[in-house]
């Protein structure tokens, strides 16, 4: 019977560790974009989805991972707080700051205080944006 109960609480656990990415795709309705954290929550009154704990992000070939992000719905704005790190899959751009905000569906950031990487060179600097060309 522990044995039953112990199995039991663990699927429970799985199913419902599980339902946080699909409750984000749910609510934002961008192709291509994937929502995971540890805790959400999403405010009618601000159109907001809030992330909390183990934060990833997942757009195209680009990942941010973070402590907090928010999400606007309706216009795809986006904010990610602590200990965030933006990388480009297949270019092996990375980028840490403690502050980025970006829109999710033109896929467009700025970065507050930064460090980061992109082939052989070593980026340090106060801000960065990227460009509608992708160019940084």
């Amino acid at each position: 019977m522990n044995r039953f109960l112990n199995t039991a609480t663990l699927f429970c656990c799985i199913f419902l560790l599980a339902l946080e990415p699909v409750q984000a795709q749910g609510l934002l309705k961008i192709k291509g974009v994937e929502l995971s954290a540890a805790s959400s929550e999403f405010q009618q009154s601000s159109k907001r989805f809030v992330l909390k704990g183990n934060v990833r992000i997942s757009a195209g070939k680009g990942l941010i991972t973070c402590d907090q992000a928010s999400v606007n719905t309706e216009t795809m704005d986006f904010e990610a707080k602590g200990h965030v790190t933006a990388s480009g899959l297949s270019s092996g751009t990375e980028m840490s700051s403690e502050h980025i905000t970006g829109n999710l569906r033109t896929r467009l950031i700025n970065v507050d205080g930064y460090k980061g990487r992109t082939g052989p060179w070593y980026l340090v600097g106060d801000t960065a944006e990227s460009g509608t060309d992708r160019s940084i």
